[in-house]
């Protein structure tokens, strides 16, 4: 990352730290209704989803006030380093992991994505959940990734979750906002569908294990909460049939919402093309 573009997405983090609560730099404004005890079960399944043990040493890239990774592996006994580019943000989720007394097992450190401190070959798993879709350009991208797999021992594996997908309607939603009233956060990276993914990892030298993305309808009944019960299973019972069906055809992962891919660092040959799992929505 060039000097300039750094001080400025400092400068952007350090504001959004300073000005709003923890839950609107996380989520966006307004504040989204969060829980621990729904985080709880969202990382639970992460840990199963990842595999990990108690054993493996953890990297959450972009670790946020919150420390949401921090606390919810901290409590199983992980050892988990929190990076984030804001000193008012890592002071912050300091103070949660204090009151959370889980200092033995948490760290923290200001770094930038680009140029980790760590040595080669640290951690076990390394973890970035609706990070990576901030950074400047798809070059920030692709040294950040190529930062994480240097990190990483032989056969760890990343998980990303990634916003915004250039031709998705969601998408556009966003940029008719952002052109009427202006962002209420910085603007978010764009890519375009599955092979820009792809090429990403590639170049990064990350082997794709797993992409799994969603879809417009992926929230559509929280627009009918008033719909009687067997109405709302009906439209989850055509929702889920879409999903099914887009899963199936790559060529639609163009208009997907979002992406999670897991990869891994190995020394085998890279896949060009990934395969399409199952249809899961990303914990953020």
């Amino acid at each position: 990352m060039n000097e300039e573009k750094e001080l400025e997405l400092k400068r952007i983090w350090e504001r959004m730290a300073r000005t709003l609560s923890p839950e609107e730099v996380v989520f966006g404004p307004p504040g989204k209704k969060w829980s621990r005890s729904k985080d709880f079960e969202t990382f639970n399944d992460l840990r199963f989803f990842l595999g990990t043990t108690e054993k493996d040493v953890i990297l959450d890239l972009g670790c946020g006030p919150l420390a949401r990774c921090e606390v919810q592996f901290g409590l199983t006994g992980n050892s988990i380093v929190g990076v984030d580019i804001s000193r008012t943000t890592l002071r912050k989720a300091n103070a949660i992991i204090r009151k959370s007394g889980l200092k033995t097992t948490v760290e923290f450190v200001q770094a930038d994505a680009e140029y980790l401190p760590f040595k080669d070959d640290t951690f076990d798993v390394a973890l970035s959940i609706g990070v990576i879709s901030h950074l400047p350009s798809m070059k920030s991208v692709k040294r950040a990734l190529r930062q994480v797999r240097k990190t990483l021992k032989l056969g760890g594996k990343v998980y990303i979750t990634w916003l915004l997908n250039l031709y998705s309607l969601w998408c556009i939603q966003e940029a008719i906002k952002f052109s009427l009233i202006g962002p209420d956060r910085e603007q978010h990276l764009k890519f375009r569908g599955l092979p820009a993914i792809n090429n990403v990892f590639i170049e990064s030298k990350l082997r794709i294990l797993r992409i799994r993305y969603g879809i417009l309808f992926w929230k559509l009944v929280i627009f009918f909460p008033h719909l009687p019960a067997f109405v709302q299973r009906r439209i989850k019972t055509v929702v889920n049939a879409i999903n099914r069906f887009h899963e199936k055809h790559t060529l639609l992962s163009f208009f997907s919402r979002s992406f999670e891919v897991t990869a891994q660092k190995t020394n085998v040959g890279f896949d060009l093309r990934a395969k399409i799992n199952s249809f899961y929505e990303p914990p953020y």
